[in-house]
């Protein structure tokens, strides 16, 4: 087995789905920051006469007024936030009025989707299982039957740490491909993802060597659905694409199944704010000093979150 050490870059915002969300009633949205915090801290925090208030708030289940309630008391929410993002002005814009066409009141329209994080540290972090299942497309090495699943153990890859960077708050949307028309049914939806130059370590064990993996991505990504600008490789990296919202073509092992349920090529796309498209990734290699020495920012970065937050909420 060949063991790498590996850096990999978000060039374009990447969404790692968890169907986990932020709920409305458990933040606020001030000066382009998305707040999360612990309700119950947030009570303490309150004086008597305000927890008197959002106590009855509680008991009556008015999740608007609950809502308005957190809007008015940003201060103490802010102050007690475990964990901050990034928030594009139009879905700031949202938040301060969430009403209806009709004028009422939607409590649902806030519900963000939540991209994949570590939940002690809130580090955004791309698990081993997403790369795997990127590689494992690429290589084409899917076992046909369940017990034949050995040939997959010469694959083994470490969730992917953050090694600086962010992550950020906006709206995606569904776009047609051909900018003549335009896609039915284009809702767009509000996602929390990793912002593009975003910097990630990561290692793999594998019977390949390198040069081999860039051969097999080149191969792959030779097909007519899946030529694109982003794709280039050299001698020491290649890029790729993960995540949801990838599109279909990126996430098949065989041109004939890059279609729709009509039995027609894939038509739309997804994107995120200014027409950024999802997932493109740069892997490259890195020596194993570089390797350690990322790990130790990582680690020293984790020690001043928990410190830092202690003293907050203390």
């Amino acid at each position: 087995m060949n063991s790498y050490k590996l850096k990999l870059t978000a060039l374009t915002p990447i969404h790692i789905g968890t169907g986990e969300v932020y709920e409305p009633t458990n933040f606020v949205i001030d000066g382009g920051y998305l707040y999360e915090f612990d309700e119950v801290l947030f009570l303490h925090s309150l004086s008597n006469l305000d927890k008197k208030a959002f106590t009855n708030l509680l008991n009556g289940n008015d999740y608007i007024r609950i809502i308005d309630f957190y809007k008015k008391h940003k201060s103490q929410a802010k102050n007690i936030a475990y964990h901050k993002v990034i928030t594009s002005k139009k879905v700031e814009e949202k938040y301060n009025k969430i009403v209806n066409k009709d004028g009422s009141k939607n409590k649902n329209q806030l519900e963000i989707q939540k991209t994949y994080k570590y939940p002690n540290t809130h580090n955004a972090v791309i698990p081993g299982s997403s790369t795997k299942g990127m590689l494992d497309t690429v290589f084409k090495i899917y076992p046909k039957k369940i017990k034949d699943n050995l040939v997959r153990q010469h694959l083994k890859i470490s969730d992917a740490l953050m090694m600086d960077g962010s992550v950020e708050i906006g709206y995606c949307y569904r776009k047609h491909k051909d900018p003549r028309k335009k896609a039915k049914n284009s809702i767009p939806q509000i996602v929390e993802v990793i912002s593009k130059g975003s910097n990630f370590i990561f290692s793999i064990k594998t019977i390949y060597s390198f040069s081999e993996i860039i051969k097999k991505f080149e191969d792959y990504f030779n097909s007519q659905d899946r030529k694109n600008i982003y794709f280039k490789t050299s001698n020491s990296s290649f890029t790729a694409r993960i995540g949801k919202f990838s599109g279909k073509a990126f996430v098949v092992d065989g041109d004939n199944r890059v279609i729709n349920s009509y039995g027609k090529k894939v038509s739309t796309h997804t994107l995120y704010e200014n027409d950024d498209p999802f997932g493109w990734i740069k892997i490259e290699l890195i020596s194993d000093e570089e390797y350690d020495v990322s790990l130790e920012k990582i680690e020293s970065a984790n020690k001043k979150y928990f410190e830092e937050l202690h003293n907050r909420q203390k």
